[in-house]
């Protein structure tokens, strides 16, 4: 793609930013899996909508930056006991030894 900003992408650049080939772009189109539109004969795509179509189909998680809410540290019976009476969710990682309790 050019560096250039285009409301609508050719064939050729839309199968650059899908990593694809063309022929696949083509066959996107003829089935109507992939936004598009035609003028004088020539596949345009408009790119807000082939962004917007190309986020609807990702999978996995969405944030994978978001990790669970964990409480993390040595052996406490209070706190231990304390997390759970609160039915918060919040997962215990309680390690080490009761040496001192």
């Amino acid at each position: 793609m050019t560096g250039q900003a285009h409301e609508f992408l050719t064939v050729h650049e839309l199968a650059d930013l899908l990593r694809v080939k063309e022929r696949k772009v083509y066959d996107l189109a003829a089935s109507g899996k992939v936004p598009c539109s035609r003028a004088t004969g020539k596949l345009l795509f408009p790119e807000a909508e082939i962004r917007a179509w190309m986020a609807n189909r990702r999978t996995g998680p969405l944030d994978r930056t978001e990790r669970p809410k964990v409480i993390l540290g040595s052996h406490d019976p209070l706190l231990e006991w304390a997390v759970r009476q609160s039915r918060c969710g919040l997962a215990l990682l309680l390690d080490g030894s009761r040496d001192g309790v």
